[in-house]
This record gives C-alpha cells, structure tokens and sequence, in this order.
C-alpha cells in the first residue's frame, strides 16, 4: 500500500476547515469531530461508506466526493478512534488554535459539544443504562453547548477557565469511551442496524 505524504498529517482543526471550505460547506468541522466522537464513546462504530453518508449530511454538500478527500475524512476517522483508544490519552476536541480570538474558540468549544451529544444520542443507548457519571457528563456537556460566548473578555482568567473546559471535555470524553468501550475497542455496527 502506497502512502500519501498528506495522511502523515494529522487531520487538524485547520485542515478540516479548509476541507469545509473547498467544498463550500458552511457547517462547524468541530462539530462534525464532536459528532464522531460522541459516537465512538458511546461504543458505536460505522462504516466507510456510513462514515462518508454522515459527512455528506452534515456537510450539506451536493457534490460527489473526490479520493483525496475521502482519504482525508477516513483518516479523521481512523485518528479520532486510535486517539481515543490510546493509553497515553492523546485524545484532544477538534478545535481552533490559541491564537485565535477566545470568543471564537469558546464558540466552537459549544459546537463540538453539541455534535458530541448529536453523536452519543445516536448510540441508541437508553438513559436508564447510563451510569450517574456518564449521565452527569452529559449534562455538562449540553450546559457547555448552551453558553453565550459574546462578551468574553481576553483575560488571562478568561483563557484559563477555558483551558479547564478544554481540559474537562477531554477527560470526561476518555472516561465516556472507557465506560462503553471494550479495551481491545467495541463491536463493529453500523448504521443501518439502528433503523
């Protein structure tokens, strides 16, 4: 198998929004990451071709996809479920670079987690099978997707607080999976088995 020097990249923030814009999709990429993540840790697994039909409807695109950017989606994919099956817990929310404005950031931060809660819900798990904890993560993550972001301040307060909302969305994210997920990863569904 050849490799393609661009999926050495990891697929960040940056490169899925220039995806989103070549494609002229005006949808969150973090909310699609949050979207795919929310459905990882709840243990459900889909298909190449689901994976792609999911972007294609969140995306809003018309038009077919081209093999670069099926490799691209497919290694955002592959990345997000080996990030999150790590043991070194690399696993990070999809999201813009410090230098961005914080309102800006905090927005998307809202995003991500509305696509995770998207995602989790998507599982088909009953709330009753949900642990207090899991329960409770989930809460804090419809909370954090409700914030309005305006008036933030550039404070060095401000970006600390959000580093500690960056820093809980992580954690909570890897003990979601770990609570739904075997070690070795869950079994393989897909989509079509939750019709």
């Amino acid at each position: 198998m050849t490799t393609n020097v661009s999926e050495l990249i990891p697929v960040g923030f940056d490169r899925l929004s220039s995806l989103f814009l070549e494609l002229r999709s005006y949808q969150s990429p973090s909310e699609l990451h949050g979207l795919l993540c929310g459905q990882c840790c709840a243990g459900f697994r889909l298909t190449r071709n689901d994976w792609l039909a999911m972007v294609v409807e969140h995306m809003a695109i018309s038009q077919p996809l081209e093999s670069d950017v099926k490799s691209t989606l497919f290694q955002l994919y592959d990345d997000t479920l080996a990030q999150l099956k790590s043991e070194y817990y690399y696993f990070q929310p999809l999201l813009p670079d410090d230098d961005e404005p914080l309102g800006q950031r905090a927005q998307v931060i809202g995003q991500w987690c509305q696509g995770f809660l998207g995602g989790y819900g998507l599982s088909g798990r009953a709330a009753d099978e949900l642990s207090e904890e899991a329960t409770s993560i989930l809460k804090d993550f419809a909370s954090i997707a409700q914030i309005a972001f305006d008036d933030l301040d550039e404070s060095e307060s401000s970006e600390k607080d959000f580093f500690e909302i960056c820093e809980y969305l992580r954690i909570a994210a890897l003990m979601l999976f770990g609570e739904h997920n075997e070690p070795d990863g869950a079994t393989e569904k897909s989509t079509a088995q939750l019709h």
